[in-house]
């Protein structure tokens, strides 16, 4: 071992290049997005639409979400 350089293995790593950091910060950063738009279509219907079915209120979370995703 006198004349060898010990190697230090470095540990694997779940996101190990730069380009795939930058691409999970950007899937995170729309799933974030959808989730404000998500809550906000949710408390704007809440607040506004007075229904007796809970049905009603939910759709257009759902169909704004769907939307979104594609």
């Amino acid at each position: 071992m006198v004349g060898q350089r010990a190697q230090i293995k470095k540990a694997p790593h779940a996101l190990p290049t730069r380009l795939e950091k930058i691409y999970m910060g950007v899937a995170f950063f729309e799933a974030m997005v959808i989730f404000a738009i998500a809550f906000t279509v949710f408390g704007l219907i809440e607040a506004n639409v007075r229904a007796n079915g809970a049905k009603v209120r939910t759709v257009p979370v759902y169909l704004a979400i769907f939307i979104l995703a594609q």
